[in-house]
């Protein structure tokens, strides 16, 4: 699993809340999607990412349906700082 934030910074799915995750503000949810390494690239599912509540270790995996995100997308090489 990846950072989204580190890894996918153009990422911005839309969560809420249904899950009972206990957000209590947007700024709590760890946002990690699952990797897949295969021949010829990484893959990673933005359409399933799993959500974390940072404050209290609460997790669910959300399926983002409608929001257009791919299920197998091609993890681009991350920028150096």
């Amino acid at each position: 699993m990846l950072d989204a934030v580190i890894y996918l910074p153009d990422y911005s799915p839309v969560v809420t809340d249904d899950h009972a995750l206990d957000l209590a503000d947007p700024d709590q949810a760890l946002v990690l999607v699952v990797t897949n390494p295969r021949e010829g690239g990484t893959t990673v599912n933005l359409m399933a990412p799993i959500v974390v509540n940072a404050a209290t270790g609460r997790c669910a995996q959300i399926i983002l349906e409608g929001q257009g995100w791919s299920l197998c997308a091609k993890l681009g090489a991350h920028p150096e700082s």
